[in-house]
């Protein structure tokens, strides 16, 4: 990890090939890409061992110190991302509302990657929420809450992250890379229907690419993302490039739960249009429900009678021996749901059975 500011690198850390650039080559510029996916995982991971950290100490109260550890890891990380220090470039750009990764020149210069994609999205998944009489059942652990909040200026209403004293909905204490604002900002080209949200869940890659490619020049050769919806249509990055469109379960799933959570802090106070543009408000956990909805209408029959899973499979849609056989693939077509790759990504695709379980479908 080039220099020490909490900023991630690490060729596969992220999302496959989703980037620009094969990420596990050298890249053809020089340099190196801080990653707004890779670094996300890793405030992802600081707030996960926070929670568990703080489960044990209900029984050993030394393990108030490994929280209050990965409660300051994931400060660190959130600052990195959001704002502009210590020579570092923030991964968010306020003129777009969305996070980007960041190419690092070797002469000194950089440039954001402004491609639309999940990328963008990854810094939504980094947020937990606290309840308060577990935090005043750990005296140490809220001691060094407080001091940080008191000490660090950046942690107040007025700054990049949210604000960790700020209480929400029955008291409750909100961790998150971001703040409301830029939540509000994220989630309305989520939720747009030309964008990421499609019928069947939300696409790894804007449906904005497809009339407008992201398109980069680097000696002499073309580096393109575009919007593709189902299989690669190329070769690149040894054929593992399916990342520019098609619906990926396992990432729309921690989406549906981080929506969740924000919804358990802000609860009525804080509504959305969804889908974008329809005037249609909802609370977050509306939207959850929304997604999970769409989700599970993969694996419905349709108007016709047909699942979207099949596509134009007939002897799927149509036998009666095979019909209701239903396969857990391993992505799904961006636009039609058709499923694509592996047939049995059991897996994670299977988690449907959560969302069928908490949404009532």
């Amino acid at each position: 990890m080039p220099g020490t500011h909490n900023v991630f690198q690490g060729g596969f850390l992220g999302l496959d090939n989703i980037s620009v650039f094969d990420r596990s080559a050298p890249l053809p510029t020089g340099g190196h890409i801080d990653q707004s996916d890779g670094t996300s995982w890793m405030g992802f991971y600081c707030l996960i061992m926070l929670k568990i950290a703080l489960e044990l100490a209900g029984d050993n109260p030394v393990y108030q110190d490994t929280a209050s550890k990965f409660f300051e890891h994931f400060l660190r990380i959130a600052h990195a991302m959001t704002d502009a220090c210590h020579g570092g470039h923030s991964l968010w750009d306020e003129a777009d509302g969305f996070f980007y990764d960041v190419l690092h020149l070797p002469d000194g210069g950089y440039a954001r990657l402004k491609v639309r994609s999940l990328v963008g999205l990854m810094p939504l998944l980094v947020v937990e929420t606290l309840e308060s009489d577990l935090v005043n059942r750990m005296p140490d652990f809220k001691r060094r809450l407080n001091w940080f909040y008191e000490n660090r200026l950046y942690l107040r209403d007025s700054g990049d992250v949210s604000c960790v004293k700020a209480e929400g909905e029955h008291a409750r204490r909100l961790l998150s890379v971001v703040n409301r604002e830029r939540l509000i900002r994220t989630l309305k080209p989520m939720l747009d229907e030309n964008e990421f949200l499609s019928p069947f869940g939300i696409r790894s890659v804007s449906k904005f690419h497809q009339t407008t490619p992201y398109f980069l020049k680097v000696n002499g050769r073309a580096h393109t993302i575009t919007y593709q919806p189902a299989e690669s249509e190329n070769g690149l990055f040894g054929g593992n490039s399916n990342w520019r469109g098609p619906i990926w379960f396992p990432i729309n799933f921690l989406l549906i739960e981080s929506l969740q959570k924000y919804d358990h802090y802000y609860a009525d106070r804080l509504k959305v249009e969804c889908p974008t543009g329809s005037g249609q408000m909802m609370t977050l956990g509306e939207v959850a429900t929304e997604l999970s909805r769409r989700l599970i209408n993969l694996f419905l029959p349709n108007g016709d009678g047909g699942r979207p899973i099949y596509g134009g499979q007939r002897i799927f849609q149509d036998d009666a021996h095979w019909q209701n056989l239903v396969q857990f693939h391993e992505y799904f077509h961006g636009d039609n749901g058709a499923g694509l790759g592996a047939s049995h990504q059991t897996g994670w695709t299977g988690l449907v059975a959560k969302l069928i379980q908490q949404s009532g479908g």
